[in-house]
Order: structure tokens, then sequence, then C-alpha cells
């Protein structure tokens, strides 16, 4: 009877021991998967950060290369413009939340315009990382200046037709009063789009010196006589689309912005060496030959796809 008592005790403290190793297993199991839960958690929020941060980085790299393409000049190349954003962008931090990301930028390979990027999410010490590269080729980035002038005369030529052509002689801009050397007025013009009919120009009844404001596009074409001593300024973009150019006295073109030059035949008659067209932007030539421009005293201050043609800023 004993024996019999003794091993039902021993059966019991047994059964309850298995149930203890089994709850405590459980427990574990259950601690495990919850800890295995909460760091897939935290791994989905930090990778999402790290996307986060690849996105900001790329589509601001994407961002100044556009911008390039419409910056550069004479002091500031597709390699300046990139490097400054580089130097500006080796490092970023942003905390979003419970969580952060930190993309870091550095050129590690020694390639030109090539940088290697880690994107860094980060959430209660979790980290998922994305790298990537990005690159540029400086010579396809310089040749959209090009791509951008054509685009513009393109849409000036869709947006004026032969009847919007205008007679600067005849129609006044809001003239300012000060009177020039020759007693005319300056004409000013507003911001606009301007087709200029430039053989109306001829003769004494010409206004002085005109200046088309800011932003403005103007489209010269056929025959322009300058005479006497006369600056056209024009502050925006400029399509040249003369057969013939006169100039002579101290008679000076001078656009600030591009200018796209769209003639097989531009005949030049520079009575003196002061005539000047000065261009401070860039200047698209359709035709670049020599013997089409040799005649021009022509200074370009940014880029040109015509040889020999000095900057504006030599002096």
């Amino acid at each position: 009877m004993n024996n019999e008592k003794g091993i039902a005790l021993v059966t019991v403290l047994l059964t309850i021991v298995v149930t203890m190793l089994l709850l405590g297993t459980l427990a574990s199991i259950i601690l495990s998967t919850g800890a295995q839960t909460q760091r897939s958690q935290e791994s989905i929020q930090a990778d999402s950060l790290a996307m986060m941060g690849q996105e900001y980085i790329t589509s601001s790299f994407e961002s100044v290369k556009d911008e390039a393409s419409s910056q550069i000049n004479e002091n500031q190349t597709v390699s300046t413009i990139i490097q400054q954003w580089a130097g500006n962008h080796s490092i970023t931090e942003r905390s979003l939340g419970e969580g952060e990301y930190i993309v870091t930028l550095e050129n590690t390979s020694g390639a030109p315009l090539t940088y290697q990027y880690e994107a860094k999410g980060i959430v209660d010490g979790q980290e998922e990382i994305i790298a990537g590269v990005l690159s540029i080729s400086e010579k396809i980035v310089e040749s959209n200046w090009e791509d951008n002038i054509i685009d513009e005369k393109e849409n000036l030529e869709n947006v004026l037709n032969s009847e919007d052509a205008t007679n600067i002689c005849e129609k006044r801009g809001k003239g300012r009063g000060n009177g020039n050397s020759n007693g005319g007025k300056i004409e000013t013009f507003e911001p606009g789009d301007y087709r200029i009919k430039a053989e109306s120009c001829n003769g004494s009844s010409s206004i002085k010196d005109p200046i088309f404001e800011e932003r403005s596009r103007v489209w010269l074409e056929d025959t322009f006589i300058m005479n006497g001593s006369n600056t056209i300024t024009i502050n925006g973009f400029a399509f040249f689309d003369l057969t013939s150019l006169s100039m002579n006295g101290g008679n000076i073109i001078k656009v600030n912005g591009d200018v796209f030059v769209g003639t097989d035949k531009f005949i030049v008659d520079k009575k003196t060496a002061k005539a000047t067209i000065a261009i401070d932007g860039n200047a698209y030539f359709d035709n670049p030959e020599a013997s089409v421009i040799g005649d021009l005293n022509i200074c370009v201050t940014g880029n040109t796809n015509a040889d020999n043609i000095p900057s504006c800023q030599g002096g």
C-alpha cells in the first residue's frame, strides 16, 4: 500500500515537473515570437525609412541635374554645380516619428561626377541600409542648354504668327522720358512676347534705346537696320531670324539671356568696329560656320556651338 502511494506521489510530481517544463517552453516560445514580431516590425519601419532616404537623395540629384543645364556659364560648369551640391549633401539626417534616416554621400570610386550613397533607416536600434550610385555625364548635361534654346525658339514660333508682328517704331512702350544723347526717349516694353518686323524700324522715326523688360522674348526677323548711336536691350530670350543686319555708329544689341541665331545667310554691314552684339547667356547658331558669323563683332558669356567667339567678360 505504501508502495502504491509512493508511486502515485512520484507520478504527480513528475506530472507537475513536466507541466512546468512545458509551460516554461511555451512561455519562452511566446516571448521569442513576440520579440521576433517586434523586431520584424522595427525592421519593416527601418527599411521604409531607408527607402525614404533613398528617394530624397535621388530626387535631389535629379533636380540639380535639371538646374545645372540652365545655370552653366563661364564660371559655373556642370562639375562645379554638382560638386557644390554633393558638398551640401555629404550627410543628411531626418527624424520621422519613432525613427530616423541618415543618408551619406561620397565619391569613393574617384570617377568624375559619380557618387556612392548609403541610406540608413533606424528604429529603436534596428538598422536597414540601402546603397546605390548616382552618376552624371558632363557632356550630356552641358548639351541640354542647346535643347533648351531650340525648345524656346519653337515655343515662340508656336505662340506668335505673322499677324502678331509688332512695329516698335510706332508702338510705344512705357517711355520713361529720360533723353539720350540723340534727344530721344528710352522706351521700355513690358514683359511679353514680341515679333518684330525689323525693316519697319528704318528711318528717322525709329525709337531710341528700346529696353525689353525681364522675361521678355523677342523675335527679330527679315532685315534689321540700326542707325546712329542706338542700343537695343533684351532682358530675356532673343530669336535672330534675320537675313540682313546693318549696324553703324556705336550700335549695340545687348541680350541678357539666351539667343537662337537661325539663319543661313546672315549678311552683316558693320560700318564701324564699335557695333557690337553682346550676349550675356548662351548662344545657339543654326549655322555656326565661320563664314556666316565672321563679320559679327559678337561676344558670348555662356555656351555657344560656334568656334572662336570671345567671352563678353574677356574685356
